[in-house]
Order: structure tokens, then sequence, then C-alpha cells
């Protein structure tokens, strides 16, 4: 997760199983990581699969940038990387970048795909109750409905 040309961007390096595994797309969430050592809160993504924290922001300032920016536009970028064991590129990568309502895809920079991608008024709130968190620098204990949070981890020395 980056911020690249004020636009937020997300990346993924998808592990392919096999020579055959055509499935490219992760399913995958935001999550607040709080640091053991100094209690800063900081955002960072979870694979929905397993919820294991996959990735993070390294500072909470980059965090509240990132999260101003896509709460404002609702716009973003995501990179899609597929990686096989033997190295082999069957899938190239992907961009889909969100325009609007729409998400477009882009392969070697030609137009490839588009669908629609409306962004719901809970998805909304729950990405204002993060920020907040973030900029509060607390995990809170209650999600933004009054829920449990699905995900949220502390990290030392987490790697990328």
């Amino acid at each position: 997760m980056s911020i690249q040309n004020n636009i937020p961007i997300i990346e993924y390096n998808i592990q392919m199983i096999g020579e055959y595994d055509l499935e490219g797309e992760c399913l995958a969430g935001f999550v607040i990581i709080q640091n053991v050592k100094s209690s800063e809160c900081v955002l960072g993504m979870y694979n929905a699969d397993d919820l294991t924290v996959v990735g993070k922001i390294d500072t909470r300032e980059e965090s509240l940038v990132f999260l101003d920016l896509y709460l404002k536009n609702m716009n973003y970028h995501k990179i899609y990387n597929y990686i096989y064991p033997d190295g082999e590129e069957r899938i190239p990568t992907h961009i889909w970048k969100k325009d609007g309502d729409k998400e477009i895809a882009f392969v070697n920079g030609k137009k490839v795909s588009e669908r629609i991608d409306i962004i719901l008024e809970h998805e909304i709130a729950e990405m204002k109750h993060v920020r907040d968190s973030i900029y509060k620098n607390e995990l809170s204990e209650l999600d933004f409905d009054g829920s449990k949070p699905v995900q949220r981890d502390v990290y030392g020395d987490y790697k990328k």
C-alpha cells in the first residue's frame, strides 16, 4: 500500500498455487494494526481467506493521508501481480483503476475490462471509523457498527 500522484495504491503479489491456477483476485480488507513498542496505529491489509495481515503502511501519518485521499475521492488503483512457482508469467499484471462507480482493468496499458464498483455506505462508515481510530492512535474495542472487529493486529518487527 502506498500513495503515488495523490492516488492510493493497493498492490497485491498473488502467489499462484500451480501451473493451471487462474483464480487471480484476492479477497482482502483493511485493518488497524498497532506497534507493541510505540503504540502507533497504522493502516494494514488482511487476507480474508485466513485473516492474516499481508501488508501495512509504515507510518501513522502516511496511513491518514492514504485514508483521507481514499475517502475524499473514492479513487484508488489496485495492482495485481501473479507469481507462479516456476517464475513463468501466465497472467500479466492487471491494474484496476477506480473511476467514479467504475473499475477499469488495464493490461500493458490497454483497457481489457470494466465493471461497476459502488462503494456502499457501510463501507464508507467503516473506513471513517478506521481513519478515526488511527487518528486517535487507538485500537477500538468495537467496530463502526458496534460489533467486535473482524481483524486487527499488533506488530513489533512486522515485515511487509
